[in-house]
């Protein structure tokens, strides 16, 4: 009978664990930088706004990361992060495809949906009702893929969506916008960002 090398087997378990945490750690480290870079613009974006981190896993895994009040409203938004620019958006529909357990898209509750990249500070924009819609007849379409940027735990799947064909095909998709710049004009503000009646970007 073969006895395993037990610290060989440790070893390659250590290693493994290593790039885990690694991926999480660096996972933690992009949204560490780009939370409060989208918490301090949002005051620009909705002119007069407050807004309050949700800091908690449960609720942010159901309305988002932030609380926002304008205009007498309070609405949810979720904050998505990427370090790199890829010119797609991850809707992520599995969280962990072996367990069966539901992506963020499939869990959120909130209202507005940032998609943020950091590296060329582009924002993306869009009502979470509005992405809904789309999705229902439209995600499907597009190829369901893993995440392998980072290798990690969990077996997270989703749909890479081109951003030109949001900006296509969702009326109140928006952006790119700035957040480090802060607020583009109105007269410079991408397309579909912009309520006419009251002069402010939607909220």
């Amino acid at each position: 009978m073969r006895i395993p090398n037990v610290k060989k087997i440790a070893a390659i378990v250590s290693t493994k664990i290593g790039f885990f945490v690694t991926a999480y750690v660096e996972c933690c480290q992009t949204e560490a930088i780009g939370k409060p870079i989208l918490l301090r613009y949002a005051p620009q974006h909705w002119r007069g706004c407050e807004c309050y981190p949700t800091n908690h896993v449960l609720i942010q895994e159901r309305i988002g990361d932030a609380a926002v009040t304008f205009l007498r409203q309070l609405k949810y938004l979720e904050m998505k992060i990427e370090e790199f620019f890829t010119g797609n958006l991850f809707i992520e529909v599995w969280s962990n495809r072996k367990l069966a357990t539901p992506g963020w898209f499939e869990k959120l509750q909130g209202d507005w949906l940032w998609y943020y990249f950091l590296n060329n500070d582009e924002l993306y924009t869009v009502p979470v009702a509005a992405l809904r819609r789309w999705a229902e007849n439209n995600l499907r379409g597009y190829p369901l893929r893993q995440q392998t940027k980072r290798e990690q735990l969990n077996d997270s799947w989703g749909y890479c969506v081109p951003i030109k064909h949001l900006q296509c095909k969702i009326a109140r998709f928006a952006g790119p916008f700035h957040p480090k710049r802060g607020p583009p004009s109105l007269e410079a503000a991408p397309a579909g960002s912009i309520d006419y009646a009251t002069g402010q970007f939607y909220f």
